[in-house]
């Protein structure tokens, strides 16, 4: 079945998507806009576990993000200010047997020495340009080092476990990622300072107490008429007269031009006719996706915070952090590492949440033994995401990096990955959603 011609088709309906919609139809087209799920967010989903709203994908915003501060105020969705004060706790670092201490006063963190140590890789990202960032000679030797055999090579070996865990918690496993992607990033979010929370301005310090989701379903709402569920792409062919996209149950839509949303490796499931370039194939083949299996543990309150502690533990295997939104609810954030994530991935949630409370029962005492309720999720088994970050490895930015941008054809690329401001954060994939549908329009006239 063929449908009437749009003007514009947008595939995925995670914030990059459905911000591409909300131009477009802003802008008078005629807009269609596709999602493969049952719901739209993308790697944002919140749920209400213990009867408290938790975020299992995407979770925080902050300094900066003024797209989505707006889009939040536009719609009704209220934001506050995440839990902040106590003592900070690492774990296990030199040899696996240590037993939990402040982070502030005990090797191998020296704030002291990590901010300056910090400050020089945040001199170093300044040399990076966010629109081109393999461009330079200098960029391209980066981009043969992963961030693991960088600071290996040039950081003190106090600083590298933190670098680490913030790495892996943000853009990729240390050991996998370009250090010259890791640089553009920090650059692009503000620096390597506040992402690790050592500057004056926190990276992450906004949360939205009803739930990321509740964004993404009224943008949603407001787009309905524009707007299919259930309806995996499986084909897109561009022709002399325009695009014709194909979905999963055989229906099919023309159009003058489309916004693929995706990450590059989900878009590298869908079948282009004709072949998209040798680069472009490249890069979404490459652009690693990993993610580390997050969860969600509530408890009748946030006793934590009783004994002085912030909630925030890092450790080999494990980061966590206070993840409360209201007064009375306690609420433990956290993420397993990736190869953690990989060993647990194959037993049940039960087992799970009995290691994950026994642990956090080791850093706050015994009344972690008694949680409200527990879940995680792990986005890497996720077929419409295959992951929850992506990043590229050595090689990628400086090879075939000028394809995640930009547009092949009739076929325009949008996504978290793709903005050059706050990429990787919902802020990100709004300013690319936009920017996106501006150039699909520009296209088609």
């Amino acid at each position: 079945m063929v449908s009437s011609r749009l003007d514009v088709i947008v595939i995925g309906c995670g914030f990059s998507g459905l911000a591409a919609a909300r131009r477009a139809v802003e802008e008078g087209a005629r807009v269609l806009a596709l999602e493969a799920r049952d719901r739209v967010g993308g790697r944002v989903m919140s749920r209400s576990v213990g009867g408290t709203i938790v975020e299992l994908g995407a979770q925080w915003v902050g300094p900066g993000q003024m797209q989505v501060k707006e889009l939040a105020r536009t719609f009704g969705v209220a934001t506050q200010d995440r839990p902040r004060g106590g003592v900070d706790l690492h774990y296990d670092l030199p040899n696996g047997s240590a037993e939990p201490a402040n982070i502030s006063d005990q090797p191998p963190f020296d704030r002291s020495a990590l901010g300056l140590v910090v400050s020089e890789l945040d001199e170093l990202a300044e040399t990076i340009d966010v629109h081109a960032p393999g461009a330079s000679d200098e960029a391209r030797r980066l981009d043969t080092m992963t961030v693991a055999s960088y600071c290996e090579a040039r950081m003190p070996e106090k600083a590298r476990p933190l670098v680490h865990a913030v790495c892996e918690g943000f853009i990729g496993v240390p050991d996998q990622v370009s250090m010259l992607h890791a640089l553009f990033y920090a650059k692009a979010n503000g620096g390597f300072l506040s992402l690790m929370g050592l500057g004056a301005e926190q990276h992450d310090s906004e949360v939205f107490p009803e739930g990321a989701s509740l964004l993404a379903e009224r943008m949603a709402d407001s787009l309905s008429p524009h707007l299919l569920m259930g309806r995996p792409v499986t084909r897109v062919a561009q022709t002399a007269a325009g695009v014709e996209v194909a979905a999963a149950d055989g229906t099919t839509w023309s159009a003058g031009a489309v916004v693929v949303a995706l990450p590059p490796a989900v878009a590298d499931h869908i079948r282009f006719e004709p072949d998209l370039s040798a680069g472009r194939t490249i890069l979404q083949r490459r652009y690693l996706t990993s993610s580390d299996l997050k969860f969600q543990i509530v408890y009748d309150a946030p006793f934590w915070r009783d004994a002085g502690y912030s909630g925030s533990v890092i450790g080999p295997g494990l980061i966590a952090f206070d993840g409360s939104t209201s007064k009375t609810r306690g609420v433990m954030t956290g993420f397993f590492s990736a190869s953690e994530s990989v060993r647990l991935s194959s037993q049940d949630s039960a087992t799970r949440k009995e290691l994950i409370c026994r642990r956090m029962a080791r850093f706050f005492g015994p009344r972690a033994l008694q949680p409200l309720a527990y879940e995680d999720h792990y986005w890497l088994l996720e077929p419409y995401s295959r992951g929850c970050v992506a990043a590229p490895p050595p090689g990628v930015w400086s090879q075939v990096g000028a394809y995640l941008r930009g547009h092949e054809g009739r076929i325009f690329w949008a996504g978290a990955e793709t903005s050059v401001h706050m990429p990787g954060q919902i802020e990100g994939a709004l300013l690319a959603g936009q920017a996106a549908a501006r150039e699909a329009l520009s296209r088609i006239g």
